[in-house]
């Protein structure tokens, strides 16, 4: 590891499905949000509209006949499912991210998000 050093002061990772495994909360959000509103989201939509693509393409892809109002609503509950879920780390990550402290190299998170 003592190598890492020499080529890289710092490493970014994407957080989810690479520090973290949110896949199974990010559907059950959706398809839960859908459900509220008689909708259901296909396999296919989950890959092209949903892992990924930032929120607000999602809400447009899926929820565009949504008055305003419900947009909103849609945006809220998917924040609150996946700000109060439990996830679970990507096996390896907490070793690896120690042993980069070891060797002095900084971490840092880069995701994508809603703007609250």
């Amino acid at each position: 590891m003592h190598n890492i050093t020499n080529r890289a002061a710092a490493v970014l990772f994407d957080m989810d499905g690479v520090l973290i495994d949110s896949n199974e909360v990010i559907e059950r959000a959706w398809r839960e949000t859908a459900d509220m509103y008689g909708k259901t989201i296909s396999e296919d939509e989950i890959i092209k509209h949903i892992h990924g693509q930032p929120g607000p393409h999602t809400i447009r892809a899926l929820f565009s006949d949504l008055p305003l109002v419900d947009q909103q609503k849609v945006q809220a509950h998917i924040i609150h499912v996946e700000n109060t879920a439990s996830y679970n780390p990507i096996p390896g990550v907490s070793e690896l991210i120690t042993a980069l402290d070891a060797a002095g190299v900084r971490v840092g998170i880069v995701t994508s998000g809603w703007r609250e």
